[in-house]
């Protein structure tokens, strides 16, 4: 059995459109959109495993799957990955800057 693209795609697409904009209102503002970061990585891991999956049980039923379609899984799967890798390295460095301000604010308070 030979998997060809059907129009189903665009319902698993579609999901995965509200990514790009999470990830920009997270890197525009992450303190004010920082409570959405396990959503966002939840998200990310379900889209990760499943692609996987799909991957490892077509390989174990014996499904050819063309060469295309592993070049596009590949994309996909490394543009979760570094989505997600971008995400932990916004929250660290928001992380970080509230950390900063913490230590200026009771620097001048003490002072004070």
């Amino acid at each position: 059995m030979v998997l060809r693209p059907t129009g189903l795609w665009m319902l698993f697409a579609a999901s995965n459109v509200l990514f790009p904009l999470m990830t920009l209102f997270l890197w525009l503002d992450s303190s004010r959109y920082e409570a959405y970061v396990p959503l966002y990585l939840v998200g990310k891991s379900v889209c990760v495993f499943s692609l996987l999956g799909w991957s490892a049980i077509s390989l174990i039923n014996g499904t050819t799957i063309l060469m295309e379609s592993r070049i596009i899984e590949g994309f996909f799967l490394c543009g979760d990955l570094l989505a997600v890798a971008a995400i932990l390295i916004i929250l660290k460095n928001t992380q970080a800057a509230a950390v900063t301000e913490r230590e200026i604010a009771t620097d001048a308070a003490e002072g004070e």
